[in-house]
């Protein structure tokens, strides 16, 4: 996302998750988890900003960090769904119930950055640079 632009990140958020969930199921959960993506596109656009105001790449812990973070914020942005059903009164334990499986995704995240970001950007820069031309 932050090398392919803010513009390129909310519109692939739309695209796979429509096609994830019609396959996984559509639901109200799916505007939520547009939101969430959405949510995650801006916040990485800031991160994205941020670096080049001071001239530097994001070093590779940095990132993994953050997208570690970002599993939390996914959790957080569709348990907003359930304000839709029983207000804050579902919101909350709904919220606090799905911690543990934001802490596994945010695990998740952190390793899987580590492992397979030195390898993807490589790719992905490749991709860049045609997609410029």
């Amino acid at each position: 996302m932050l090398l392919f632009g803010l513009s390129f990140g909310i519109k692939l958020t739309f695209v796979t998750t429509i096609v994830s969930n019609v396959f996984l199921g559509m639901g109200l959960w799916t505007v939520f988890q547009i939101l969430a993506w959405v949510v995650i596109c801006l916040l990485s656009e800031a991160v994205k900003r941020l670096f080049l105001l001071k001239k530097k790449s994001p070093p590779l812990l940095f990132m993994a960090i953050f997208s570690s973070l970002m599993g939390y914020v996914f959790g957080f942005v569709v348990s907003f769904e359930q304000l839709c059903y029983g207000g804050w009164g579902l919101f909350l334990p709904y919220w606090i119930a799905g911690l543990t499986f934001d802490t596994l995704h945010a695990g998740g995240n952190f390793f899987f950055y580590l492992i397979c970001s030195p390898i993807l950007m490589k790719v992905f820069k490749i991709e860049a640079k045609k997609l410029a031309k």
